[in-house]
């Protein structure tokens, strides 16, 4: 009996004993769960602070909410929050934030920097560079501006600007605000440029600053705002059909314009599908007035093109964006160069076709002319072939007449005419002034019969 007892007791205590270590594994177990969860969320907010997300493991939004209100004192009275503090904003305030994350001392240290902003607050504009057509019947140049940078910000007060080429790093608020760190501002007044010009004095005529650059040729481009709006520049007249819904319509277009449409709305073109997306509501604080037109501008007349038509290279341009006519400074570059070559080419390069015109005119009037002079010639030799009349006539000075000296004159003719009327035609003979008359009369016979007395 005392065995069975001691065999109970043992086996009672091998129970105690093996329960005690299965709750020392369970307790370690867990731990070990713990440990492993709070590495798996340790290592859950270093990879979110790489992309730029706060875990909530690392600070809670009303934990951040408590200590930005105990600490707002301590910042600079100029500087301010991007948004107004207050528990509604706090996401906000912590999507513009720069979260980042490091090992120092044997601890991970998260860092949250929140910006603060100056109360100067700038326009932000879109320098898109677009075509303008000479004509709008029969579209085959353009005029454009080609902008510096791809956007301009405009202060309040217009006095100050700066120039951005993308948008990729500033903090994006909401519809009407973003946060863009400003590293050049520039006056306007002192230093201005092309864009700030335009925005900020009344022009009458293209800004010396301004870079225009003209066009020729076939364009069908079209370039997507936002708001369910596209720019179109197009050459020839193409035809727009718009299906609202079951409603479908066609419209044709040509030049430069906007197309607008709603969200139930969709375009077709023969080029590109026109698709809606979601609109949402922005505020226009400053519209631009811009008085003149670089179509009629002296940097960008058509007078240009008038004369070099003929000779220029056209370009085509088509499913491109606008915004690539900034770069597309080899395209737009060669019809400069050409016109520029045109201009400069020598007057007789220039206008060699009207010199040789003028030459092959010039050398068929001088062949006229000798042909006429020959016609003429000839004509003259058939009329006087009818007869030829010599007459040799001989006179004595007065002092052979004074010595009585007999002299004999001789006339001798040769009569070849034919007809009647030169027949019974007199012919008169040469006075001669120093001659002295003769008493007596010779009488000179000829093979036609006449008589000649003198």
């Amino acid at each position: 009996m005392n065995e069975i007892l001691s065999q109970i007791t043992k086996t009672d205590n091998l129970l105690i004993n093996i329960s005690r270590i299965n709750n020392l594994l369970n307790i370690i177990e867990s731990s070990l769960l713990a440990i492993s969860n709070l590495l798996d969320t340790t290592i859950n907010a270093i990879l979110f602070s790489k992309v730029n997300v706060l875990h909530p493991s690392v600070i809670s939004p009303l934990s951040l909410y408590n200590e930005l209100t105990k600490h707002i004192n301590q910042i600079n009275k100029r500087l301010d929050f991007p948004v107004q503090l207050n528990i509604h904003n706090i996401h906000s305030l912590i999507d513009v934030s720069k979260l980042s994350s490091y090992y120092y001392n044997n601890k991970i240290v998260f860092s949250l920097q929140i910006p603060l902003i100056t109360p100067d607050k700038f326009i932000v504009y879109k320098n898109i560079p677009l075509p303008t057509p000479h004509d709008e019947s029969h579209i085959q140049t353009f005029a454009l501006i080609q902008p510096s940078n791809s956007y301009i910000a405009l202060s309040d007060d217009r006095i100050h600007y700066t120039m951005f080429n993308n948008l990729d790093d500033c903090k994006f608020i909401n519809n009407n605000y973003s946060i863009c760190e400003l590293f050049t501002i520039t006056s306007s007044i002192n230093n201005p440029n092309c864009e700030s010009k335009l925005l900020t004095e009344v022009t009458l005529s293209l800004p010396s600053e301004c870079n225009s650059k003209l066009l020729f040729g076939q364009i069908n481009i079209w370039h997507k705002l936002k708001n369910n709006k596209w720019i179109y520049v197009q050459s020839n007249v193409n035809k727009l059909t718009i299906k609202c819904n079951d409603d479908i319509t066609d419209h044709s277009i040509i030049g430069t314009g906007i197309v607008k449409l709603t969200e139930n709305c969709i375009g077709y073109s023969k080029t590109i599908q026109l698709l809606p997306t979601s609109t949402y509501q922005f505020s226009i604080k400053s519209t631009i007035d811009i008085s003149f037109d670089i179509t009629r501008d002296d940097c960008c007349k058509k007078d240009v093109f008038n004369k070099s038509l003929p000779y220029l290279t056209p370009i085509s341009l088509s499913k491109v964006n606008l915004d690539s006519l900034k770069y597309a400074n080899h395209q737009l570059d060669s019809l400069e160069f050409e016109l520029n070559n045109l201009q400069k080419e020598s007057h007789f390069i220039k206008y060699g076709s009207y010199y040789s015109t003028f030459t092959y005119i010039l050398i068929v009037l001088l062949f006229l002319y000798l042909a006429y002079k020959l016609f003429k010639c000839s004509r003259n030799r058939n009329n006087n072939s009818g007869h030829c009349i010599q007459i040799f006539n001989q006179c004595n000075n007065k002092k052979s007449s004074k010595h009585n000296s007999k002299t004999t004159n001789s006339i001798e003719m040769i009569d070849m005419s034919t007809s009647e009327e030169d027949n019974n035609s007199p012919k008169s003979l040469p006075n001669c002034t120093n001659c002295e008359p003769y008493r007596t009369v010779h009488k000179v016979h000829s093979s036609s019969g006449r008589n000649l007395n003198f």
